[in-house]
């Protein structure tokens, strides 16, 4: 039996978790202890108490992925790391676009609505705007779907904004075709909304006039189904500035194993083979679902987040299925975040998780 660095934690009933590192001395100086605690070093925490938004009846609405949900919040606040210091701020969320600000469903008055002599806030093309994608013209797109903010204090002052422009690239037209907007249209289109954006947010509030604030673009449309969306742009302004440019972000998800990954990284596409091959051996008789999605960026991959799905009728079956999973993780090179979410139908067994660049693996059974 192979040996590893292993950390393991048995649950029953409620898991509660918390972070120690030697940073917590210094965040609680932060705001005297007014925060949560960060889960792992190096993340952001909540400054209390934390005010809930109204905005998010609008995100559940407006973007109904789960996937997306958590992959918007989650990748804005990384990409917000390389302006906003996590040890030196703390976040709240939705302060200020908050539900009816965001909503043109009623009055079509409101930031997701067209822009338009009633509506000139919104954000969404004005009537009679066309586009070229794949299948040709078309106008009048929704691109817009949501924005999600985040909102950054230093101590108890608003110190600094991010903001999420969740766009939609992918539709379908009159004739129920799928249709997806040629990159160059979508990257007028984010330029010029963008800025409008950052406007709108330096003229309405007061606290926004001279705060540095970072907007991104994030693209719901996926290439393939079962994986989230992608964020595609971002640009920072400091200070009072009122002009945004936007770059790339080269980041985008693959599913492992296929052809399409193995083009990507055949050596981790050939470790997913192998680790499946290795789960096989242990024959149930029901089959056994395993599925990777990898997260890639400048090309790089970055995260693998592996579902494994199986039908056992024990728990000495589950039991042991857990323990292959654990035991032939180094099948995959150490230089990517991995996590393994490990179920019995619709019942969470085990959550495995190494993080980039070591060798301990945890391992979480419920």
């Amino acid at each position: 039996m192979k040996l590893k660095d292993l950390g393991l934690i048995a649950l029953s009933g409620v898991l509660l978790l918390s972070g120690c590192n030697n940073s917590d001395d210094k965040k609680k100086d932060k705001n005297d202890g007014k925060e949560t605690v960060a889960i792992r070093e190096g993340d952001y925490t909540a400054l209390l108490p934390f005010d809930v938004s109204d905005a998010r009846l609008k995100h559940m609405t407006m973007v109904t992925n789960l996937n997306d949900t958590l992959e918007i919040a989650n990748g804005l606040m990384k990409y917000s790391k390389q302006h906003f210091s996590p040890d030196t701020y703390t976040y709240r969320e939705s302060q200020f676009l908050d539900y009816n600000t965001l909503d043109a469903s009623a009055d079509k008055n409101g930031l997701l609505g067209r822009k338009s002599e009633e509506n000139p806030i919104g954000l969404n093309p004005e009537n009679g705007t066309a586009f070229q994608t794949d299948k040709g013209t078309i106008k009048d797109p929704v691109i817009l779907v949501d924005i999600f903010e985040i909102d950054w204090y230093k101590g108890e002052e608003l110190s600094g904004l991010s903001l999420a422009m969740v766009v939609n690239s992918q539709d379908v037209d009159e004739k129920n075709q799928k249709y997806t907007i040629k990159e160059s249209d979508m990257k007028k289109y984010e330029s010029v909304y963008g800025q409008r954006l950052l406007q709108y947010m330096r003229d309405t509030y007061p606290q926004m006039k001279k705060l540095p604030i970072y907007v991104t673009v994030y693209d719901i449309a996926g290439d393939q189904e079962g994986i989230p969306g992608t964020f595609k742009r971002e640009g920072y302004v400091k200070g009072d500035a009122t002009s945004i440019d936007f770059s790339d972000i080269n980041a985008n998800w693959g599913l492992f194993p296929t052809d399409e990954s193995d083009k990507k990284d055949a050596t981790t596409n050939t470790a997913f083979v192998n680790y499946k091959k290795a789960l096989a051996e242990l024959d149930l008789g029901d089959d056994t679902s395993i599925i990777g999605k990898g997260y890639f960026e400048n090309d790089s991959l970055n995260e693998l987040k592996i579902s494994v799905v199986a039908h056992a009728k024990t728990g000495m079956e589950m039991n042991a299925i857990a323990q292959l999973l654990v035991e032939n993780l180094d099948e995959f090179a150490t230089s990517y975040r991995i996590t393994v979410d490990v179920s019995c139908d619709n019942n969470h067994y085990a959550a495995i998780e190494r993080e980039k660049n070591s060798s301990k693996v945890t391992t979480i059974l419920f």
